[in-house]
C-alpha cells in the first residue's frame, strides 16, 4: 500500500490530466466562440453555424476525449479509495497507542478528551458513530487544526470478530475495548493498480448494458407473447450509469 501522502499527489496529477482533456473539449467544440456567437445572433447567424460545423468535424476525437475523462473520473474515485484505505492503516497505530493506557477504563469525557488530544498531536481526528459505537471515523488535520473535508481526507472502519460479526469499540457499560481497535477492517478496498481497474469496471459496465439490453428485449417479447392470466415480468430492466 502507497502512503497517504503519494496517493494525494496521484489524486492531483489525475486530476490536472482530466483538466486539460476537458479544456481541449471545449477547445475542439469552440464552446467560448459558438456561445459568443448565440449572444450576439441567437443561433440564427452565419457565425454560429460556423463553429458548429468546425465542431462536427471535430466529432471523433471528441468522443475520445469524453472516455478518457470518463476513465479518469472513475480513476480518481479509485484513487479517493486508495487515499481513505491509506489513511486509516497510517492512523490506526497512533490511535491504537493513544488507547492503550486506558483499556478497560471508563470512556469518560476526560480520558475521552486526553485520548484525542494526542491523536490531535499527530494531525489526526476521530470519533465513534452508529449504534454501540461499532464503527470509528478517522480524519485528517489541516494546518489551522480544524477538519478537512475532503472526499479523501475521511475514512471509516470497523471491527470484526473472526465471524465476521461486528464489535463495539465502547463496551455497553462504557469501557473502553481496545482489542477492537487493532481489528479494525477498512470500508474501501485498495487497488493496487488504479488505471488497469477504472478500464476494467468501465468494460463491465459495458458488458452489463448489453447484457441489459438482451434481456430487456427479451422480456418484451416475452410480455408480447403471454395471453391474459400468465403474470408478466413487468420490472424494466434498466442499464448502469454512472453519473459523476
Amino acid at each position: 500500500m502507497k502512503k497517504y501522502k503519494d496517493i494525494l499527489k496521484e489524486i492531483n496529477k489525475n486530476r490536472e490530466t482530466k483538466k486539460a482533456k476537458e479544456l481541449e473539449v471545449e477547445r475542439l467544440e469552440y464552446k467560448w466562440e459558438r456561445r459568443r456567437a448565440a449572444e450576439h445572433g441567437r443561433f440564427n447567424n452565419e457565425e454560429w453555424h460556423k463553429y458548429y460545423e468546425l465542431a462536427q468535424a471535430n466529432e471523433d476525437t471528441i468522443k475520445e476525449l469524453y472516455h478518457d475523462i470518463y476513465i479518469l473520473e472513475i480513476k480518481a474515485r479509485i484513487l479517493k479509495a486508495n487515499a481513505r484505505a491509506a489513511l486509516l492503516a497510517e492512523s490506526l497505530p497512533i490511535i491504537k497507542k493513544a488507547f492503550e493506557p486506558y483499556a478497560g477504563k471508563p470512556y469518560g469525557e476526560k480520558t475521552a478528551e486526553k485520548i484525542r488530544e494526542e491523536v490531535h498531536r499527530a494531525g489526526y481526528g476521530f470519533y465513534f458513530e452508529g449504534q454501540d459505537d461499532y464503527r470509528i471515523v478517522v480524519y485528517t488535520l489541516n494546518e489551522d487544526g480544524y477538519k478537512s473535508f475532503a472526499d479523501e481526507s475521511e475514512t471509516k472502519g470497523t471491527a470484526n470478530d473472526e465471524n465476521g460479526h461486528i464489535m463495539s469499540f465502547i463496551t455497553s457499560d462504557n469501557k473502553i475495548n481496545v482489542l477492537n481497535v487493532y481489528q479494525v477492517k477498512p470500508r474501501d478496498n485498495y487497488s493496487e493498480n488504479p488505471t488497469k481497474d477504472a478500464h476494467r469496471i468501465d468494460k463491465a459496465i459495458k458488458a452489463y448494458n448489453k447484457a441489459t439490453k438482451e434481456i430487456e428485449s427479451q422480456r418484451r417479447d416475452l410480455c408480447d407473447l403471454l395471453p391474459d392470466g400468465i403474470p408478466r415480468p413487468d420490472t424494466y430492466i434498466r442499464e448502469y450509469q454512472v453519473i459523476f
